[in-house]
C-alpha cells in the first residue's frame, strides 16, 4: 500500500493526474481492507485522491472523498498539517462543486481553519501560501 501511495504522490507531483487517481484508488481499497475504514492512512489517501480529482476537473467526485477524509480526521488523531491539507482541499471542492451561498461560506470558513491549522503546525509554508492566495482571490465574492 505504501508503495502504491508513493507512486500516486509521484504522479501527482509530476502532473499525471489520471495515473495519480488510479494509484490512490488502488491504495484506498487496499488500506480499507488491511487497516480498516477509519484509519488515518485512509484519510490521507482519500485526501490525495480528492486532490487528483480536483486537478482532473471533477470537484463533485473530489467532494465525496474529502468529506470522508474530514469525517475520519474528526474521529482520529491527525497531524495539524494533514488536517489543514484536507480542510483546504475540501474548501476548494466545495467552492467549485456547489457554488451557492451557504457552501461558499463553508468553503471560506474551512480555508480559514486550514490556514490556522497550518500556522499551528509550524510547517507547510507552501500550503499556507496556496491557501492565502486562494482566499485572497475569493475575498471579493465573500458576500455573494
Amino acid at each position: 500500500g505504501i508503495t502504491l501511495s508513493s507512486l500516486g504522490e509521484l504522479a501527482l507531483a509530476e502532473g499525471d493526474y489520471p495515473r495519480a487517481r488510479a494509484r490512490f484508488e488502488q491504495t484506498l481499497a487496499l488500506f480499507e481492507r488491511s487497516l480498516g475504514p477509519e484509519h488515518a492512512a485512509v484519510a490521507d489517501t482519500a485526501t490525495n485522491l480528492g486532490v487528483a480529482l480536483l486537478h482532473l476537473g471533477d470537484p463533485s467526485a473530489a467532494l465525496v472523498h474529502l468529506e470522508r477524509a474530514m469525517e475520519i480526521r474528526a474521529k482520529t488523531e491527525s497531524a495539524p498539517d494533514a488536517a489543514a491539507e484536507t480542510q483546504f482541499r475540501l474548501a476548494q471542492a466545495l467552492w467549485d462543486a456547489r457554488p451557492t451561498g451557504a457552501d461558499r461560506r463553508r468553503a471560506l470558513e474551512l480555508a480559514e481553519k486550514a490556514d490556522a491549522d497550518a500556522v499551528a503546525s509550524g510547517v507547510k509554508d507552501e500550503l499556507r501560501a496556496e491557501i492565502e492566495a486562494w482566499r485572497a482571490a475569493r475575498s471579493t465574492t465573500r458576500d455573494r
